[in-house]
């Protein structure tokens, strides 16, 4: 199973090498297709950049370590999860 979809406790979803970005805990879905978190392991192991492409105004996150475009930030997450 790729590590995008899985959901076994203490598993990681790492989309580069030397990083670790977030636990299967803090998995939910979105209805996107894409695999989403509530927040990253550790804060440490991403970047967080303004994008202000396609007319939206949002944050892109990339993982510090390689620099890998890991997705953006919505405010429209699970409400239980802050």
């Amino acid at each position: 199973m790729p590590t995008g979809t899985t959901r076994r406790p203490g598993s990681t979803w790492t989309p580069c090498p030397g990083s670790r970005c977030s636990a299967s805990v803090d998995k939910y879905d979105s209805l996107t297709g894409w695999p989403s978190f509530t927040r990253p392991i550790d804060p440490k192991y991403i970047v967080e950049n303004p994008d202000i492409n396609h007319g939206m105004v949002r944050v892109e996150v990339r993982s510090a370590h390689g620099d890998s475009h890991l997705g953006h930030l919505f405010p429209d997450g699970p409400s239980d999860k802050g």
